[in-house]
């Protein structure tokens, strides 16, 4: 075998060595990438189970619920019915339409005459303004 059997057996040694590295970085990030699948994979398990246990824990709770969010609602509810002071009282009857206008401008006269008599005037003066403003822009 002369020079070149050499020269042949050289580039045939550089091309197996050439394949044999590749195979292992293809090998390596072959490994890389299935971890990275395993943990997305496992990162999207745990989040389905999640989801499915708030559904079994939600739908338990609509099935045999102890009833406290019942009582919360009732609770406000309540305290939307009934006003604290009773001129909110008398507004609220009215908005809810228990009162006609003439029955919620006496009843509110009558709330409100009972802060005495400066207020009464302060009171009937601001509803002449008013009075003329809606004559004025009719």
């Amino acid at each position: 075998m002369g020079r070149l059997g050499i020269l042949l057996l050289k580039g045939l040694g550089v091309l197996v060595l050439a394949i044999v590295a590749l195979s292992v970085l293809a090998s390596i990030l072959a490994t890389i990438v299935s971890i990275a699948f395993g943990v997305a994979s496992l990162v999207v398990t745990l989040v389905v189970l999640g989801l499915i246990g708030l559904g079994i824990v939600g739908l338990a709770s609509l099935l045999w619920g102890d009833g406290t969010t019942d009582e919360i609602t009732a609770g406000t509810s309540r305290q939307r019915s009934e006003p604290a002071d009773p001129e909110s009282r008398v507004r609220s009857a009215y908005v809810e339409g228990e009162l006609t206008e003439a029955e919620f401008e006496r009843e509110l006269d009558r709330v409100l005459g009972e802060d005495g008599p400066d207020f009464e005037r302060q009171y009937d003066s601001s509803r002449s303004r008013s009075r003329e403003t809606e004559r004025y822009n009719q």
